[in-house]
């Protein structure tokens, strides 16, 4: 669980440090990929994607409805 948290915390960083280092930001995403995906695989995460999408297509059926 620790361990989750500091590469949680490390990628936040390496975030940052993207947005503001342009030249670089390619090296820190992808730095950054690879500490996620320790924790979450892209399967996973496109099923979270997946799920988000279809909630707010719901959404949005609720409020034109």
């Amino acid at each position: 669980m620790a361990k989750d948290t500091n590469a949680t915390k490390s990628v936040g960083l390496l975030i940052e440090a993207a947005n503001g280092d342009t030249v670089y930001r390619d090296l820190y995403l992808r730095r950054a990929r690879q500490l996620l995906s320790a924790t979450l695989d892209e399967s996973a995460y496109r099923a979270i994607a997946s799920t988000e999408k279809e909630i707010e297509d719901v959404c949005a059926a609720a409020d034109a409805g």
